[in-house]
């Protein structure tokens, strides 16, 4: 195996680090601080290089779209949504890039409003409590991870 390999391998191994590390601290926090977030864009950064130049710069428009869709969406309900989230979705958007972000954000959503709905249900929360949207996004970022492309192969089919 060449040495690329193994330097990919450990920026993967980084990213699920500051992943984790962000779930954690959103969960007890409710702050997704810059401390995780800037490493993970530099991660996130190199990740996109690392499969040549015009993968990199493909990663670069893809955060244009994403990043600014988040932002608009942390402006318009700064009381729902922080600029913590949207530098989280912004290196995430860098690390997988178009089209593999796509159901990094489905996952996250759908987890997140299964989780929302089921601690409606069963009296643990209300529709005025926040939720951290962290750990949905790391969670969505590590099943992507994973089975990114069998993923794609199934939403390829409809």
């Amino acid at each position: 195996m060449s040495r690329l390999v193994y330097f990919h391998w450990l920026v993967q191994f980084l990213f699920v680090l500051l992943i984790l590390g962000l779930s954690i601290t959103d969960y007890c926090t409710m702050r997704l601080p810059d401390k995780f977030t800037i490493p993970l864009l530099g991660i996130g950064l190199l990740n996109a290089f690392l499969d040549g130049p015009q993968n990199g710069l493909f990663s670069l428009m893809t955060v244009l779209g994403f990043g600014l869709v988040f932002w608009l969406i942390a402006k318009a309900f700064p009381q729902d949504m922080g600029l913590g989230d949207v530098t989280f979705v912004t290196a995430l958007s860098l690390f997988f890039g178009f089209p593999l972000i796509v159901p990094v954000i489905i996952l996250a959503c759908l987890t997140g409003l299964l989780t929302g709905t089921g601690l409606l249900r069963i009296r643990k929360t209300s529709l005025k409590q926040q939720l951290p949207f962290g750990p949905y996004l790391s969670f969505g970022s590590l099943i992507v991870l994973v089975w990114g492309n069998k993923i794609l192969t199934i939403i390829g089919r409809f």
